[in-house]
Formats: C-alpha cells, structure tokens, sequence
C-alpha cells in the first residue's frame, strides 16, 4: 500500500480560470481523486467508483455512476485528468510537474520507472508532454551514493521516453478543439438498469439480443453465416441489410441497432465492475504495492505480480 498521508493542494489552482469555471461537482471529484491513497508518483490511479460515490455523498445521498462518469468526461475535456477504460486506470495530467518531482530526484526515478511500464498508448501520449516540461533533478555532490542515483535517473529518463514514444504511436492524439470521447456515455436508464453478473454469455435477448441472430444466422440470399463469439456486440443491421453500405428505414434494423446500444451499455458497465474487482484484488495483495508491482533485490527494475491475472485488464 502506499504510504502517502497527504497530497498538495495547490493556491495556484484556485485562481486558475479554466480550474474555477468547471463545476462544483467536478472541483470536489478532481479533489477526492488526487487524494486517494493509490494515486502513484506518475500521477496514475485505479478507477473505483464505489470509493468515489462514497467520497461524494452528500449527507446519506450518494451521486450516481453516470454523474461520476459525467465529470470525468467533462475533466478530460479541460484535460486535468485522462481516464482509459482499457487499463482501469486514470492519469492526473499534471501531478509529476505540480509535485515538482523535478526537485525530488528519488520520487522522479520512482515516476519514471512506472512510466517505463506504462500500458495506456493515451498515457503514453500525455506524459510525453509534460515530460518535455520538467527537466532533471541536479544533483551536486559526488558522493558514490549520488554518482549512482544520477546514473539511474539518466537511465530512467531515457528508458522511460523510449517507452512512451513507442507506445504513444498507437494513439492518435486529438487536438484541442477535438475533445476525447473516451468514456463511454452513462446509460440513460442509470447504473441500476444493468446487471453486473460479468458473464457475457448473450444467451438472453436482453443482453446481447442474440436469440433472433442465431435464429436468422443467414445473408439476404439465405445463405448460413459463421455464428459470431457470444462476447462480441450484436449487428447494427438486420441479416437482410449486413453488408448494405447505407441500409434504408427498417424497422429490424432500428430494433438491432437498440439492441446494440444496450449491450454496449452493459458491456461498459460489466468492463468496470471487473476492472474495480481486479484492483481491489491488487490493493490487497501482501507481495505487490498498488500498482501490482514487486521490486526487485536491486531496485533496478520493476516486475509485474505473477498472482494477479494482468489479461484481465485488456480482456
């Protein structure tokens, strides 16, 4: 676990236009996030929404997930904070430069080595940015003991860029005027209108609507069609228009398309309630830290916990 008792709350921020002209709800969830205790030196963290209904609450009255997804959404767009559902974690934009790491050369070799096992092309892309904005740490005596720790920032430093760069070419980083539509919208029905079993069978037309698919598992020209893996979204089209490049009004279509966007819906929601399961996991595992990483004898190198199944967090 970390041993954080507190994180920096920042005066400039709150003369900071563009940080003061978000919404109430926004400025507390950006608090409660950056005073987690699993928010790493690198700025990344665990999603959990079920600490962040708690941090929230107004008297007994909880927010939902779609208001928590909802501030999220809006935070990336103001780029304070990046969320990647694909990783089930979230990056505060700015944690490494606000903490002034560049001052704190053990903290920044720690940062840099987390970002050297970086799995987030999104992160990737954004660290690269504010890595361009610090430098490193001087460090003045020539003590052995700090030949060893210049030597290993400068190590980390190119490890880490190396790292981001590469994986920062799978990402396609959005301009300004762009905004990141990386959360997926909340269900309008709220969180409570899906069931979060996880089991991804699609067996009931209410999940994956793949009864009628594998009834009518044949082409316009009737001809049998390769039954689709249960964990994939049904079509947005009727058999009679699947490989029709502009289908025109069809009432199969509209139904297939509803069904779709309910399942995208319960996919998401079941995607982030095995994401928190899984850092959960993690949080309470006796041989790893938060991040699920066990430091080797030398300190050198950072190791994934091989107790944990880590395909999990790109299934």
């Amino acid at each position: 676990m970390s041993t954080r008792e507190y994180a920096k709350n920042l005066f400039a921020q709150w003369s900071d236009e563009d940080f003061c002209n978000q919404p109430i709800f926004d400025k507390l969830l950006f608090q409660v996030i950056c005073g987690q205790r699993t928010v790493n030196t690198a700025g990344v963290f665990p999603i959990n929404y079920t600490r962040w209904r708690k941090a929230m609450r107004d008297g007994d009255q909880e927010p939902t997930d779609a208001q928590l997804t909802e501030a999220l959404h809006r935070m990336e767009q103001r780029r304070f904070i990046y969320i990647d559902e694909n990783t089930g974690e979230g990056l505060i934009r700015s944690r490494v430069r606000r903490d002034e790491l560049d001052k704190q050369p053990t903290v920044l070799l720690s940062a840099l080595r987390i970002m050297a096992a970086f799995d987030s092309p999104k992160f990737a892309a954004v660290m690269l940015t504010e890595l361009d904005r610090i430098s490193l740490p001087t460090i003045t005596s020539t003590t052995d003991k700090a030949n060893r720790l210049r030597a290993n920032l400068k190590s980390a430093w190119d490890t880490a860029r190396a790292h981001l760069q590469a994986l920062a070419q799978h990402y396609e980083q959005p301009s300004q005027l762009d905004p990141l539509e990386t959360l997926s919208r909340p269900s309008p029905e709220g969180p409570n209108s899906v069931s979060g079993s996880g089991s991804g069978s699609g067996s009931s037309p209410s999940v994956g609507g793949y009864v009628e698919r594998v009834a009518a598992n044949t082409d316009h020209n009737g001809h049998p069609q390769p039954t689709p893996a249960h964990n994939e979204p049904p079509p947005e089209t009727c058999p009679k228009h699947t490989d029709h490049p502009d289908p025109p009004p069809c009432g199969a279509c509209a139904a297939h398309r509803k069904r779709r966007e309910r399942w995208d819906r319960e996919h998401t929601t079941r995607r982030r309630d095995t994401l928190t399961e899984f850092w959960n996991q993690v949080r309470d595992c006796p041989e790893c830290d938060q991040d699920g990483f066990i430091d080797n004898p030398t300190g050198d190198a950072l190791t994934r916990c091989p107790l944990h199944d880590w395909n999990a967090i790109h299934a």
